[in-house]
């Protein structure tokens, strides 16, 4: 229900600030109140299903729980190294989005459009990377990062003949941290001043794009 003004009629005795009631006088009148309407709860647990998906265009497939008793959400996503926003209007609590890059790294959140029209926060965040089948298998098997768990470095190998065109380090929330200029190979990342955690690395090729994760120590 969303916020509205309603007035409240009145009427009775004007009573003396003793509690004595003034003879044949009767007070009539309004008061003006605002109603404001329970919020709307926004959606909880967004993840991944875990389906895997025989195709070769990036996919991602989530799901995520109702609280609000919605029937429509939208739900948002963007590659972690934009600030631009994409929504898609959903009518069940689980979406696969294709067509996106292969090995990309994106981010989602996802908000309830309920019944009154009303829109609830956005859920929790969700980074993942698109899946792809045949490129992204020979591209995930040809990068290598060791060792990890880490704790002052991280070395990258690349198997096979590719053109490496840039290194990226991005934490869990999707910001880029680090850019990594490749020279050697293996090549080392210095991770010494990041905090303990999950971190991503992503590798641009010429045959494609493949990120990988490591776990600072």
């Amino acid at each position: 229900m969303p916020t509205a003004t309603y007035q409240i009629a009145f009427s009775g005795e004007a009573v003396h600030g003793y509690g004595i009631v003034l003879d044949d006088i009767t007070i009539n009148g309004y008061i003006d109140t605002t109603i404001v309407p329970e919020p709307c709860e926004a959606p909880t647990n967004l993840q991944e299903s875990g389906v895997i998906f025989d195709k070769s265009l990036g996919v991602i497939d989530v799901v995520w729980e109702d609280q609000a008793g919605a029937t429509q959400w939208n739900l948002q996503y963007r590659l972690q190294s934009v600030s631009t926003w994409n929504t898609v209007v959903v009518s069940e609590t689980h979406y696969t989005l294709d067509n996106l890059e292969g090995g990309a790294v994106y981010v989602l959140r996802v908000q309830a459009v309920c019944a009154d029209g009303t829109l609830s926060d956005w859920s929790n965040t969700l980074t993942a990377v698109a899946q792809t089948v045949g490129v992204k298998d020979w591209l995930e098997n040809s990068v290598t990062l060791f060792p990890n768990p880490a704790k002052e470095y991280v070395d990258i190998r690349i198997d096979g003949e590719m053109n490496v065109k840039g290194v990226e380090v991005y934490d869990v929330y999707g910001k880029l941290i680090n850019t990594v200029n490749v020279v050697d190979n293996p090549s080392r990342i210095n991770i010494s001043n990041l905090a303990d955690g999950m971190y991503f690395v992503r590798v641009m090729t010429d045959q494609g794009a493949v990120t990988k994760t490591f776990v600072k120590r």
